[in-house]
């Protein structure tokens, strides 16, 4: 009886888990930077910078245009929970730069820009937007929580449309509840300006 020979069955094996970890950690590098980008890129929108987000911001799209073109044929990117939390915490900052500059939020190009992640970045972008109201109705600015108050409630209406479970329906229910305190902000502010 002949011997059966796996040896390079396993071979292959071994060579694919060897050439998914060096990407990997590649990714796990670029992700890194997409993710700091993106925080920086909110905390200074946040403080009314928007030349210094924007720098920050296209670093971050550099950086994911450049992993998507490295890893087309590669399903790295899809699998690796640290690239895409990075890419929606970019989704994120980029929408938010969006809401704040009055541009239109349909500015997530790329592969890595799944309907996972823009309903997370969305959902995301009305909590953002929440405390860019305050911040503004604490300086006096009773007119542009009105026009967060509207953009969430854009989300949340779209979102109403889904059939959205687990993670998306928390996200989805995070937005409601975003709704709900901007609504509360503006009904106030009005109260306000009655007396």
């Amino acid at each position: 009886m002949k011997k059966n020979n796996n040896e390079k069955f396993f071979g292959d094996i071994k060579k694919e888990i060897e050439i998914y970890h060096k990407e990997r950690n590649q990714v796990l590098g670029s992700a890194r930077e997409i993710l700091q980008n993106a925080k920086k890129a909110i905390f200074v929108l946040h403080a009314g910078d928007l030349k210094q987000a924007g720098v920050l911001i296209n670093e971050a799209e550099n950086f994911i245009k450049l992993q998507e073109k490295k890893y087309a044929k590669s399903s790295v990117l899809a699998q690796e929970g640290s690239w895409l939390a990075s890419v929606e915490e970019f989704a994120e900052a980029k929408l938010f730069q969006a809401a704040l500059t009055g541009k239109s939020l349909d500015c997530l190009k790329g592969k890595s820009f799944t309907f996972n992640t823009k309903i997370g970045a969305l959902a995301d972008l009305t909590g953002e937007l929440v405390r860019a109201g305050v911040a503004r109705a604490t300086a006096g600015d009773f007119k542009t929580p009105e026009k967060y108050r509207a953009i969430t409630a854009e989300v949340v209406g779209f979102f109403l449309d889904l059939y959205l479970t687990g993670y998306l329906r928390t996200k989805s229910d995070e937005a409601k509840r975003n709704l709900r305190r901007l609504e509360d902000m503006v009904y106030e502010i009005s109260l306000k300006n009655k007396s």
